[in-house]
């Protein structure tokens, strides 16, 4: 039997990965990431570190959310039924990132 995950863990985890992609990005673009903070009102949220005209990237953000509910939405479940009903908790990380002209950068990310 498989332990439970530990949710505030990964959760954790996940935010200081967002910060060290973020200062490390800082560190080669040399322009700060604004941060948003937000709150989803059906329970969870999640912070947002975008950049914008930069010193080597044009635009870009390092996402992160956890979304909470009492149940999937009905479009998680209509493929697998068996899921329908059950709490929802997922993390995301997720990076985009946008430069031009390419010839700009320094070297490899």
């Amino acid at each position: 039997m498989q332990a439970p995950v530990d949710a505030s863990a990964v959760r954790a985890w996940l935010l200081t990965l967002q910060s060290s992609i973020v200062s490390g990005l800082e560190g080669l673009d040399g322009q700060p990431f604004l941060t948003d903070q937000w709150e989803r009102p059906g329970g969870g949220g999640g912070l947002s570190r975008v950049i914008e005209n930069g010193g080597v990237l044009e635009r870009g953000g390092v996402l992160f959310s956890h979304v909470t509910g009492a149940a999937l939405p009905p479009t998680a479940s209509a493929q697998r039924p068996a899921l329908a009903g059950t709490v929802a908790c997922p993390s995301l990380p997720a990076a985009m990132l946008w430069q031009t002209p390419l010839d700009s950068c320094p070297g490899p990310l």
